[in-house]
């Protein structure tokens, strides 16, 4: 198991074993998010004898022709070093939580329950004062324009389940759409594209810590930074974006939150290479990463 909050994953093994004594509630949880699914599938007064292991094979094997492979870390950089040659442009976006909660409300889960719930307070941080149907319409523009998407692969509500609830709901041709995991952008920094990019593109940065990117690339020994500009929510992006065609540059490291996927999206429609680099950024500042060079 990839992610657990709280438990280690041998007490998730108990707990699948014999559940948890003294720990209702999550035993409840544990039993509501599969067998009691299950339970309810097969209707009262019947017995299914097969354990929740063997009903979620069974269903992938059924299922398994509609598996879409998402590209590897190698695929999306040979991709992105291709688009740079070409000189076309390219686009990367990632879907988070603030971009999917902003795609689902009013949609999949209304504006009031949203606001029940102080945790998604932080959608305002972003500039997205839910209801905003102007924004979110905007976003869904962004998945149709973007070259490549990043999407999460922890399948927990507001993540994976709430990305393929979405695609259901507006039939996106999943298939045929350039799909990789949202923090490719982070494995990226493993391989050499970023070192590639700076030491040989000219390189625009947008975002609100990227005045202090800027003094940490160039202390790298990174000369063609073009320029920096902040954006101050989404509301902000004709503004930034008027900033941007100011500079001469050829490739756009983005990290704006939910602002970074109309922002690459328009500059890629202006031939220039547009990352969402996210909080990259902030872990390059911290030290927690760094760039692998050529």
């Amino acid at each position: 198991m990839d992610v657990v909050y709280y438990y280690d994953e041998k007490v998730w093994e108990r707990i699948e074993l014999i559940g948890v004594p003294h720990l209702g509630i999550v035993e409840d949880a544990y039993y509501m998010g599969g067998e009691y699914k299950v339970d309810q599938a097969v209707g009262e007064a019947r017995l299914l004898p097969f354990c929740l292991d063997d009903i979620i094979k069974a269903g992938i094997e059924k299922l398994a022709g509609e598996i879409i492979p998402l590209q590897t870390v190698d695929a999306v950089e040979k991709k992105i070093r291709d688009r740079l040659k070409d000189g076309n442009g390219f686009s990367f976006i990632r879907m988070g939580d603030g971009e999917l909660v902003t795609l689902a409300h009013d949609i999949l889960v209304s504006t009031e329950q949203l606001k029940a719930f102080p945790h998604f307070d932080f959608l305002q941080y972003a500039g997205v004062h839910i209801p905003d149907p102007e924004s979110r319409d905007q976003l869904l523009q962004c998945v149709a324009d973007a070259d490549l998407i990043g999407i999460p692969v922890v399948r927990f509500p507001s993540y994976q389940t709430m990305f393929i609830k979405l695609a259901q709901h507006h039939g996106w041709p999943l298939k045929q759409m350039a799909l990789t995991g949202s923090s490719v952008n982070y494995f990226l920094s493993r391989t050499t594209l970023y070192d590639h990019i700076l030491k040989n593109c000219r390189v625009l940065l947008i975002g609100n810590r990227m005045a202090e990117g800027k003094n940490f690339f160039e202390a790298l020994g990174y000369n063609q930074i073009a320029g920096v500009i902040p954006v101050n929510g989404i509301k902000d992006v004709p503004n930034a974006l008027a900033e941007a065609a100011k500079y001469e540059f050829d490739a756009a490291f983005v990290s704006a939150g939910i602002s970074a996927n109309p922002i690459c999206t328009a500059l890629a429609k202006q031939k220039k290479t547009a990352l969402d680099f996210g909080h990259l950024m902030d872990e390059l500042l911290k030290g927690t990463y760094t760039l692998r060079r050529e």
